[in-house]
């Protein structure tokens, strides 16, 4: 099968990060995919990570151009490789083709804007039961969407041991995502931390891993509640970085304002932490509504901190029972491999 992935940018997200291992997955299956870029904003150590067999193509629009000209690479380059499939990962995608082809999108994110064009697509994905809740409630009976939860590359994460031990009476606490506090909420996890500081419990320290517009304002506002011994900025860290060192800590606390899905969330479980998240969208969704997980009030650093509270003052007795099941259940429901076979199954229906 030919399969083309659209996407317009490919930098460090969890989009991003996931459409690798889509295509590493689905080359490895068998399958003859290409990528197409459509804009001049790309990592290069993304694109390093993607199998040799996949054919990347560069259109390199600059962001937001009406230049003619890059629209009419795009659908050349579509036309050169005539594929079975076409995958959109974002929406606006489609109003740039010419031609119908078949044709899917994900929708990778809450409050995603849909245009006309998506209604002739083929199929809708979304990658949660969130992200699917979200857009039927803004686009009453106009789409009909599938869901495809994420996957991971659960055999490439290193899993902790001695689950229930916190060493040296402190808890360590690791959070991996873009530094936008508007939407990842880094900001409440501080302002919990200080909280926390004020009733005299000093045994918790986070680190914060990934780069972004919040990161000066996050930085001042650690040097603010004087939390410099507590909190760390430890930069880019690329994923083997990361699942070799998510074993190095006690807690992954993903704090969001609002979330599609949470990635970050399935590794943690996956490296043998518990996690803590908020009490709505795509991390609650995870956990199973806080089956396997620990939550607290979306948006409230005041009931993060007693949860966290909570969470010191009794790891000994309750983490490994959660970590053990909670671990299975990623397992079974969160794999890249389970991801990119419904996938497939769903690009055959529409081609017979």
């Amino acid at each position: 099968m030919k399969i083309v992935h659209l996407i317009f940018s490919l930098n460090t997200g969890g989009a991003e990060t996931m459409l690798v291992d889509i295509m590493n997955q689905q080359v490895m299956l068998g399958h003859h995919v290409s990528l197409i870029v459509i804009n001049n904003s790309y990592s290069n150590e993304l694109l390093s990570g993607i199998d040799a067999k996949v054919s990347i193509v560069l259109i390199k629009r600059p962001p937001s151009s009406l230049n003619p000209w890059y629209i009419l690479r795009l659908n050349w380059t579509l036309f050169r490789i005539k594929p079975d499939v076409i995958h959109l990962h974002n929406a606006s995608i489609g109003n740039l083709l010419f031609t119908s082809y078949v044709g899917f999108l994900t929708i990778h994110a809450l409050e995603t804007t849909l245009y006309p064009s998506n209604a002739s697509l083929s199929e809708l994905f979304a990658i949660s039961d969130a992200v699917k809740e979200d857009v039927e409630k803004r686009y009453p009976g106009k789409y009909c969407i599938q869901v495809i939860p994420n996957g991971i590359r659960l055999n490439d994460i290193q899993r902790r041991n001695n689950n229930n031990v916190l060493r040296d009476g402190i808890m360590r606490i690791i959070q991996v995502a873009r530094l936008s506090a508007a939407i990842k909420g880094q900001d409440l996890l501080i302002d919990a931390i200080n909280i926390l500081k004020q009733r005299g419990l000093a045994s918790i320290n986070v680190d914060f891993i990934g780069t972004g517009s919040d990161e000066l304002m996050l930085r001042d506002k650690v040097n603010k509640y004087a939390l410099n011994d507590h909190i760390r900025f430890l930069g880019l860290r690329n994923r083997d970085y990361i699942y070799s060192h998510l074993k190095d800590y006690d807690l992954m606390c993903h704090p969001s304002r609002y979330e599609g899905f949470g990635l970050t969330v399935a590794e943690g479980i996956a490296a043998g932490l518990p996690v803590l998240v908020p009490d709505a969208d795509g991390p609650y969704e995870i956990i199973q509504q806080g089956k396997w997980g620990y939550t607290f009030k979306k948006g409230d650093a005041y009931s993060l901190a007693d949860s966290l509270q909570d969470i010191y003052e009794h790891y000994h007795e309750r983490i490994t029972s959660v970590v053990d099941n909670a671990y299975f259940h990623v397992k079974q429901n969160y794999s890249i491999e389970s991801m990119v076979a419904q996938y497939i199954q769903e690009y055959n229906r529409f081609l017979k």
